[in-house]
């Protein structure tokens, strides 16, 4: 079990998983990992999972394709389309696997000051029906995501 100091929660009445943390560092940095493509190298995926970029294009119908590379061996190939990128303050996106995925499911990111130099980040991820959602919460992808989010924390935070 994490000590992530990340908030998950799943409502019972809508498909989504929403997760808080509180960075200490300003907007601008934390926004800045998600912007910067070798930044995200050092801290997108959960632990022990790297990623090699194939395709990045920051703005707004650009596309980030990806592969994540797990520590036992296995491959998954991603794609996210960005769908709104507001500076400092937003992000919205698909995510997907690298195929035309009927389970593509939409995140929304934004990035709030929390005061004393910190950053609240909120994710919203949305999926097409409750059961995706309940199949994703199923593999893990709470606590993965909170060890993300602690490896976004730690990354922002080293670098003031």
């Amino acid at each position: 079990m994490t000590r992530s100091p990340t908030i998950a929660t799943a409502p019972d009445d809508a498909p989504i998983i929403r997760m808080e943390r509180v960075v200490n560092a300003r907007r601008e940095a934390v926004f800045g990992a998600w912007e910067d493509p070798e930044a995200m190298k050092h801290w997108w995926g959960p632990n022990g999972y790297s990623i090699t970029i194939l395709e990045r294009a920051f703005e707004v119908g650009g596309v980030f394709r990806f592969i994540m590379h797990a520590p036992n061996g296995m491959n998954f190939a991603n794609r996210v389309v960005y769908r709104e990128i507001v500076r400092n303050e937003r992000l919205a996106y698909s995510h997907g696997a690298d195929i035309d995925d009927p389970d593509t499911f939409q995140v929304e990111v934004t990035f709030a000051d929390a005061g004393a130099g910190q950053t609240l980040i909120t994710i919203t991820s949305t999926f097409h029906s409750m059961e995706r959602r309940a199949t994703v919460m199923g593999f893990g992808a709470v606590e993965l995501g909170k060890q993300t989010w602690d490896k976004l924390a730690g990354w922002v935070e080293a670098r003031g």
